[in-house]
């Protein structure tokens, strides 16, 4: 593969929820925020629907390889390795610490509009 870099790409948590009314959304963004930097909130002009983005921090996005083929790190494989382990931990830690603050959330009143 002549003429273009490897790239190496990790993910993190990415996560889109509808919620049922401002206070709901408000709550969800307030669990979210100590496991997640990255969260915002949307609405739709002449709706009251309201979807919650939240994102996580730990996306790895990188070279491994120059244009001419040559590997960016090959005597440092193991480092490459233990580096996108944590990584990936460290997203599943902050997915398991949200989930579980989420699941004690309260039950909020629905508004019943945001579903028509």
């Amino acid at each position: 593969m002549t003429g273009k870099e490897v790239w190496l790409r990790f993910e993190p948590f990415i996560l889109h929820v509808c919620c049922r009314s401002l206070d709901a959304a408000g709550e969800l963004m307030k669990l979210a925020r100590p496991s997640f930097k990255n969260v915002g909130l949307t609405t739709w002009r002449d709706s009251d629907k309201y979807l919650v983005a939240i994102w996580g921090d730990e996306g790895l996005d990188m070279p491994i390889s120059t244009a001419d083929g040559t590997p960016l790190f090959s005597d440092r494989e193991g480092w490459l390795q233990n580096l996108i382990n944590e990584r990936h931990r460290r997203n599943w830690w902050k997915i398991e610490r949200f989930t579980e603050s989420v699941e004690g959330m309260a039950d909020l009143p629905v508004d019943e509009h945001c579903y028509n």
